[in-house]
């Protein structure tokens, strides 16, 4: 499972997330978690497409 987290999301915060990702984690799930310092400039926006992309490739 993929997580993507913007690390300035102000609905979503990161906290949050990093809780969800430790309890699926204690259950045995590999999940892959991906902080975003930036989520929505372009240049950011094209690392972040990558990682998804590798994420894929990978299943």
């Amino acid at each position: 499972m993929l997580i993507v987290q913007g690390a300035n999301d102000p609905r979503v915060v990161k906290e949050e997330s990093d809780q969800v990702v430790d309890k699926l984690r204690a259950w045995g799930r590999n999940i892959e978690y991906l902080v975003m310092e930036i989520f929505s400039k372009k240049k950011k926006k094209r690392k972040q497409n990558k990682s998804v992309q590798h994420h894929f490739q990978l299943l």
